[in-house]
């Protein structure tokens, strides 16, 4: 095997990777994106080479697609670069582990079962980033992926690297002939063996045209109005600048509110102040708004905002923060609050939080990156969080999906609000830490997965953008340009069917993970006894 390809193979991966994914229109790419890696590793004798080469195609496809992050933290970014990609090489050194004991058959199957175990793992640990899970890459493109609403993205994961093992056992025969064990291929065998990625791409396909064309929008219609504030994230106003801010908050919704507007939705820390909640209604800030809503008696206002919470004791909670010349402590929360005219107000904490930036990881183990909270955009310590999803209810008993920036990301995690009542998904962000990037665009389309997951429309309020309505079948609406200071009126419908998904959640990662075990195991147990690998092969 000629040297050059230990890098230049993993390079081809990652361009390939980097190319399919949002926003560039190549997406088509991906589907086998992966053969250059499935061919360097037949190739390849040494497993410490085969590990570096993995490395180097994870890195680059890391720093390729979200290089982004260096506008928030250069020494984040790195850590984030180099650590995702040492724990996303684990399932291909496995893979290789398994098909060398256990032959190529089983294999090529643990191929598939590793990534996806490990895609569903990465979602449920404190240091969870599966902003690069490959069913994500797959947004763009709603049309194609309909059947989403009964597998999840995980569904879309397994079709990528489904055509990605065609497509590498129709070439590699055909490339090298000498370690696929059988004689290169005559032309009436190469059609048979393209026949098959052939297949396994357009199948899906045509089942989603099916379910989009034949799809109709459920549920009654309400209207909803966002505001897109546009307001620098880093910068910290003071009270007269903070005035100001609600200010304009106010006079963009008049714009767009009407008698018949049932929501108003505010982004992500709209509010430029922290609202205490011991005793929320008695903040100055709560009752301006109120005072403002009642021009609107039947309008709810949903805004995400910054709320601290007092405890007399010292580290009420795990997270609770110690007073500097006060006895008692405080948590901080990024959270979004529902009020009215009246004196009802609900209140939901955010808890998919982004490690390093809102939480400490594994608290006893990395403590010592306290310091380096504020530089990554957050505060000294960890956010405060809850263990449950809250959903926002009203007087007509419709139900809201307050989701936070972040949880957007997590697929089965917006099922929990759907179980609980949700009728319509309300998505408060601020994607501004990154400047005008991919990381918005990626994080804009990730929120179409959602909506054709739960069939459930969504309306997504971005500081400083993309604002914009989602239907139920993934396609965006009216979006709001990048810093675009506005406000616009939609309306979308709230469904109350489940679907597939949102009943059993992410079940191919379940069972990939229950399979991951098995294969280990195997492979374990197979380099003691010989004799045991023989009769699997």
């Amino acid at each position: 095997m000629p040297k050059h390809n230990l890098w230049l193979l993993p390079l081809c991966a990652a361009l390939l990777c980097r190319l399919a994914w949002i926003p560039l229109p190549f997406t088509p790419l991906l589907f086998f994106a992966f053969v250059p890696m499935l061919l360097l590793e037949q190739q390849v004798a040494d497993n410490r080479q085969w590990w570096r080469a993995s490395v180097l195609f994870f890195l680059l496809w890391n720093v390729f697609t979200t290089w982004w992050i260096v506008n928030s933290t250069i020494v984040g970014a790195v850590f984030a670069f180099l650590a995702n990609a040492l724990l996303m090489s684990i399932p291909f050194m496995l893979f290789r582990a398994t098909r060398l004991k256990l032959g190529n058959r089983v294999g090529y199957l643990s191929f598939l079962v590793y990534w996806l175990a490990f895609e569903f793992l990465h979602q449920r640990w404190e240091l969870a980033w599966p902003w690069l899970n490959l069913g994500n890459a797959l947004a763009p493109l709603p049309q194609c992926i309909q059947w989403f609403e009964y597998t999840g993205s995980g569904g879309g994961t397994l079709w990528v690297l489904g055509v990605n093992l065609a497509v590498f056992g129709a070439l590699q025969p055909r490339l090298f002939p000498a370690t696929s064990g059988i004689d290169k291929p005559r032309n009436r065998q190469l059609v048979k063996s393209i026949a098959l990625p052939v297949a396994l791409f357009l199948l899906p396909v045509l089942a989603s045209l099916y379910l989009f064309y034949t799809y109709t929008e459920k549920g009654q219609e309400v209207e909803i109005a966002l505001v897109q504030p546009s307001e620098d994230p880093y910068f910290m106003p003071d009270e007269a600048q903070a005035n100001q801010q609600v200010a304009t908050l106010l006079s963009l919704s008049e714009k767009a509110v009407t008698p018949n507007t049932r929501y108003l939705v505010f982004p992500e820390a709209a509010l430029p102040d922290a609202i205490w909640l011991n005793d929320f209604t008695q903040q100055p800030r709560i009752n301006q708004l109120r005072q403002w809503l009642h021009q609107y008696p039947n309008l709810k206002l949903v805004s995400g905002f910054t709320a601290l919470q007092h405890y007399n004791q010292p580290y009420a909670s795990a997270t609770a923060r110690p007073y500097l010349q006060r006895p008692g402590s405080y948590d901080v929360f990024n959270s979004s609050f529902q009020i009215d005219t009246s004196a009802n107000w609900q209140v939901y904490h955010k808890s998919k939080l982004v490690p390093g930036v809102e939480k400490i990881p594994y608290q006893q183990l990395f403590g010592v990156l306290t310091p380096l909270i504020s530089e990554l955009g957050g505060g000294i310590g960890s956010f405060g969080e809850q263990p449950h999803r809250t959903v926002f209810f009203g007087t007509d008993s419709l139900g809201i999906a307050p989701v936070i920036c972040y949880e957007s990301v997590f697929g089965q995690y917006l099922t929990d609000y759907i179980k609980q009542g949700a009728q319509l998904i309300f998505i408060m962000t601020n994607d501004g830490w990154w400047g005008n990037t991919d990381g918005y665009r990626q994080h804009l389309h990730y929120a179409s997965l959602r909506a054709i997951e739960t069939r459930r429309s969504i309306a997504r309020a971005a500081n400083t953008g993309i604002s914009c309505f989602i239907d139920q079948r993934g396609l965006l609406h009216t979006p709001l340009a990048w810093q675009q200071r506005g406000a616009q009126t939609g309306k979308i419908r709230a469904n109350t069917t489940l679907t597939i998904y949102t009943i059993y959640g992410d079940f191919i990662g379940r069972t990939s993970l229950l399979l991951a075990g098995m294969l280990i195991l195997l492979t374990f147990v197979s380099r003691f006894t010989p004799h045991f690998a023989n009769k699997i092969r």
